[in-house]
């Protein structure tokens, strides 16, 4: 009976290690290479510029817990933090002041957005289609 407890114990050490090895106290961070189906799409309300982001996180069984933005110069760092079993769909729409010219993601620094960038230097980005359709 003593070995039985012995095993039980060891296996529910083995898998508590399993599911707390992906996350550390600071969280993981999604990178742009790890999303599905990123959109950023730019809005205009009245005076004020918006980007909506959004899109899917590419980890199985991790998705959005926090966005965290840090502001660096006239750059804008979005931090995406991933945890277990959350939902993997993210939407967020943030004001864009003037001065800001990118709009960078993940420790990686990825570039998702560029004001005033030509369609090629955006091709990742998702435009809204204007076409009316016939």
């Amino acid at each position: 009976m003593a070995l039985w407890n012995r095993k039980i114990s060891q296996i529910i050490i083995f898998f508590a290690g399993i599911l707390s090895s992906g996350c550390d106290n600071n969280g993981m961070i999604l990178e742009k290479k790890y999303i599905f189906n990123l959109k950023v799409i730019e809005t205009r309300k009245g005076n004020d510029d918006y980007l909506v982001i959004s899109g899917l996180c590419g980890h199985s069984a991790y998705g959005v817990k926090k966005i965290i933005y840090q502001k660096n110069k006239n750059k804008i760092i979005m931090l995406i933090e991933i945890a277990l079993k959350r939902n993997g769909n993210f939407k967020e729409e943030i004001l864009i002041s003037k001065n800001i010219s990118e709009l960078l993601l993940g420790k990686e620094k990825s570039v998702i957005w560029k004001r005033n960038a030509k369609p090629t230097e955006q091709s990742s980005i998702a435009k809204p289609d204007l076409r009316s359709e016939s």
